[in-house]
């Protein structure tokens, strides 16, 4: 069993969102989407909220960061890329209050030859 702390969200959750990204399984993987469809828009992004997952096992430790975007319609997209979630929290804190979305795509990686990595840049 996973016990999940938000770390970070760009606004202020109710107890019913934070109960909510306790179950994940209905968000969009952004991995499997971009190695799917080569890139996922997101738009109007109305927060993103850093998830620890700890598990409570003391024979198996085990800590998990995911990162998840959540769209105006209530939609959520979730990766435990770390290059993805500094880009995105940049991009957020950047735009200051603004609206935005993202495109998220996969990018070649120049320290290792064949593996890709996520990004995403404003739209």
């Amino acid at each position: 069993m996973f016990n999940v702390i938000v770390s970070k969200s760009l606004k202020t959750l109710s107890k019913k969102e934070v109960i909510q990204l306790k179950d994940l399984s209905d968000a969009v993987k952004l991995d499997n989407a971009t190695q799917e469809n080569g890139s996922v828009m997101i738009y109007n992004v109305s927060n993103i909220v850093t998830v620890d997952l700890v598990s409570d096992d003391p024979d198996n430790p085990q800590e998990y960061t995911k990162t998840v975007v959540i769209d105006s319609e209530g939609n959520r997209f979730v990766t435990g890329s770390d290059a993805f979630a500094r880009r995105a929290w940049n991009i957020a804190e950047e735009m200051d209050g603004d609206e935005f979305g993202f495109k998220v795509y996969r990018r070649p990686s120049k320290n290792y030859a064949g593996r890709e990595f996520l990004s995403c840049s404003v739209i």
